[in-house]
């Protein structure tokens, strides 16, 4: 279903990308992890929702500057309207899952992510996550400062970030993604819940370190739509 979409602001969410407010349509509804179409000029690009659905005033996302279509997005205004189509996508969390979850991102891939933490949050749920999040470099982390505040209130128990370029600012782990990385920060593995999100070759990646693993296909969950 298509929407038009009030924004509501536009803030610097580090070096490279911003959080776009737009004021929450009447009767749009989603579920955790889902998606949007925005359309500006005719052209549609897929953006996930960060916020919660129990938020119903407003649907907030978090894009990183990677090319043209972003640059717009980030030179929207308060004010401005927006077509957005949606939602859409199979990628969410289903709060009747009670096991331990898994969020492995790449980049901005964490988005979807934010949305269902800040939605196991807003219902006291029970579900314990463990996050490992990837970057290029630490300057493009999103959401760093909410991610620390959601593991000191304990519904993340594990928190890995990782860099994968040379970056001297930084004094963390580096690499990409292994088999070590995940089986030194989950406990019980093959009891969890995995979702990953990120770029294609980044969600292949991880879904063939899983399948080395031994986990069962069920238990692993994908974006795939890039």
């Amino acid at each position: 279903m298509s929407y038009r979409a009030v924004i509501e602001s536009v803030a610097n969410l580090n070096p490279v990308a911003k959080t776009i407010t737009l004021r929450r349509p009447d009767n749009f509804r989603f579920l955790p992890g889902q998606h949007v179409m925005f359309r500006i000029d005719g052209e549609p690009r897929p953006f996930t929702m960060t916020s919660s659905p129990n938020d119903m005033k407003r649907l907030e996302f978090g894009i990183k500057r990677v090319g043209g279509f972003t640059k717009k997005t980030h030179e929207l205004k308060p004010g401005d309207e927006i077509e957005i189509i949606g939602p859409l996508g199979t990628f969410y969390f289903d709060d009747k899952t009670e096991d331990g979850l898994v969020f492995i991102a790449g980049g901005s891939g964490i988005t979807p992510f934010i949305s269902m933490l800040r939605y196991i949050e807003d219902n006291e749920l029970k579900n314990k996550v463990t996050v490992i999040y990837s970057n290029k470099t630490s300057r493009e982390i999103m959401f760093l400062g909410e991610l620390e505040l959601i593991k000191e209130k304990g519904i993340i128990t594990e928190i890995v970030y990782t860099v994968t370029r040379d970056d001297p600012d930084w004094s963390g782990q580096r690499g990409r993604v292994s088999r070590k990385m995940i089986e030194d920060n989950v406990k019980e593995p093959q009891k969890k819940v995995y979702f990953i999100c990120g770029p294609p070759e980044f969600e292949q990646a991880v879904s063939s370190i899983l399948r080395e693993m031994q986990i069962r296909r069920k238990r692993v969950k994908t974006a795939a739509w890039g």
